[in-house]
């Protein structure tokens, strides 16, 4: 018997979503969820989810943070992201954190269901390939002066923070803004938090 955890804010959505999956995926418990504190204590209580789909936008929280505090407490589980997004930077940045996959909210049922089933075999379901989305890596010293930049920090203050010459962090600057494809520190700042980078 599969176990599969959704997580939606909308009773409506959440109660359709477990009947299209409890009438096409044979042996599979479904639990549901509202918000963060019912699925820590469903969590609780069954251990062994097998799969746990979670809406990236819960009401006035996110998703993302939602499953970042589920799994400080419960260590690893198996998520997918349940959206009414489309854009290729919220499928990457799921896909960068972690998740097993991603699935739009306008897709049919059996799509629906052939995404949860290749998850609970453990296999990866994203919409699309994902090849064509920028995989920007930042090496360690790199994302150290992003984040000092992210703070509103000149480029004299990270040069003391970071102990390093002012040439040097106007190089890591010149290579953060091609990585991001940005001309400003304020894109170089909003690209970084639309991929997870800060």
């Amino acid at each position: 018997m599969n176990k599969i955890l959704i997580i939606d804010d909308h009773q409506v959505y959440l109660d359709g979503l477990e009947l299209i999956v409890q009438s096409h995926l044979e042996e599979t418990f479904v639990l549901k969820a509202t918000d963060y504190q019912t699925a820590h204590e469903i969590l609780l209580a069954h251990p062994d989810i097998d799969l746990t789909l979670i809406d990236l936008s819960l009401g006035e929280s996110s998703g993302l943070e939602v499953w970042k505090e589920l799994k400080h407490i419960h260590g690893p589980i198996p998520v997918a992201i349940l959206s009414a997004s489309e854009e290729d930077v919220d499928i990457a940045r799921c896909k960068r954190l972690g998740a097993l996959g991603f699935i739009k909210k306008s897709s049919d049922n059996a799509v629906l269901t052939h995404a949860i089933s290749k998850m609970l075999d453990g296999e990866p379901y994203f919409p699309y390939d994902l090849s064509n989305i920028p995989n920007i890596e930042l090496t360690p010293r790199q994302r150290e002066v992003l984040q000092l930049l992210a703070q509103g920090l000149p480029n004299k203050a990270i040069c003391r923070e970071l102990n390093m010459s002012e040439a040097t962090v106007k190089t890591h600057l010149r290579t953060i803004f091609a990585l991001l494809n940005v001309n400003t520190r304020t894109q170089c700042v909003n690209v970084a938090q639309q991929y997870s980078l800060i």
